[in-house]
């Protein structure tokens, strides 16, 4: 059996987690590790439950000697572009944690050299493909739901501030991919605020409306400086609604029929 090589550059929390996982896959084989920080490389293979031989290195450039297939990007956001278009011209199919880049420029860039080159290049969008995602999908394609009116997201925690990008970079990705999945729609209007409130030197806060090309509606608010941790979606359809609450584990999915009228 032919095993795929691939190797991982940046280990911090979503770089660990895809070490973890390729560990585990018999058709994967991860040839290299790599970080610029060379104590955490260290760390990372020796919390490693199995023998890993594998080459560990500061230099993302080392890895093309690899003879790779594909590579995972899991580092700051404003290094995407550059490490990303590095392995395209090398020819090796790319795994992007989101945000892809840091503008529409580079990532239509990174997009048509993909293209070109007929490889893949994918986000790390990881709630598309939680269950819970591809439940509300099959309900979405009943006829009973009805059709997709309206969304409303809620992604607020006390969090992380990053120093190469804003909430809105951080956070709105995970909602928008999952409303442009559902809705099978793409966004022709947006309307967007927001404000550094806490965090002078970067936007903490943000609420976005998003208008679909079929006619539905998203709202999305984002925080990185609220004290109670919030991840929820909810979706409203002609005849029924949809709640998703991520932050319990399974996340919580409650479907409903949307109450009638009374009229006056």
């Amino acid at each position: 059996m032919t095993k795929i090589r691939i190797a991982i550059v940046g280990l911090g929390h979503w770089g660990q987690q895809y070490v973890r996982n390729f560990l585990t896959l018999r058709r994967v084989e991860l040839v290299a590790m790599c970080d610029n920080k060379l104590d955490r490389l260290e760390e990372t293979k020796a919390r490693l439950q199995t023998n890993y031989d594998g080459l560990l290195t500061t230099q993302y450039q080392d890895l093309t000697a690899l003879n790779l297939d594909a590579v995972v990007v899991a580092t700051p956001a404003s290094t995407h572009y550059s490490i990303t278009k590095f392995f395209l011209n090398h020819d090796v199919h790319a795994l992007v944690e989101k945000p892809l880049c840091l503008n529409k420029n580079d990532a239509g860039e990174l997009v048509l050299l993909a293209r070109q080159k007929n490889l893949l290049l994918m986000m790390g969008h990881t709630l598309l493909f939680a269950q819970e995602t591809v439940y509300l999908k099959k309900i979405m394609q009943q006829q009973d739901f009805g059709r997709l009116l309206s969304a409303h997201s809620q992604r607020l925690n006390l969090g992380k501030v990053h120093d190469d990008c804003n909430v809105i970079w951080d956070l709105a990705p995970h909602d928008i991919s999952i409303l442009l999945y559902l809705s099978e729609s793409q966004v022709h209007k947006v309307h967007a605020t927001a404000k550094a409130i806490k965090n002078r030197l970067q936007l903490d806060y943000a609420s976005i409306q998003l208008d679909f090309e079929n006619g539905m509606q998203a709202q999305l608010l984002l925080s990185w400086i609220e004290p109670r941790k919030t991840r929820t979606i909810t979706l409203v359809g002609d005849h029924k609604h949809a709640v998703f609450d991520d932050c319990k584990r399974p996340g919580s999915l409650c479907i409903a029929s949307a109450p009638h009228q009374e009229e006056e």
